[in-house]
């Protein structure tokens, strides 16, 4: 099966860390906005809370 040249890649990353989120982000910000991937972030909680913010 071909795939469709309009059909985004699905990008999925696991992990909402530091390093999760900021990878989420900027591929977000590069390939989402125009179409060209779907990103999606999948962690078992549904917040984040930035440490460095806590010291």
């Amino acid at each position: 099966m071909a795939r469709s040249e309009k059909q985004a890649h699905r990008i999925i990353v696991v992990g909402g860390g530091a390093g999760g989120l900021e990878l989420v982000t900027r591929l977000g910000d590069k390939l989402g906005k125009s179409g060209t991937a779907q990103v999606t972030l999948v962690d078992r909680s549904p917040t984040h809370i930035w440490k460095p913010l806590l010291h």
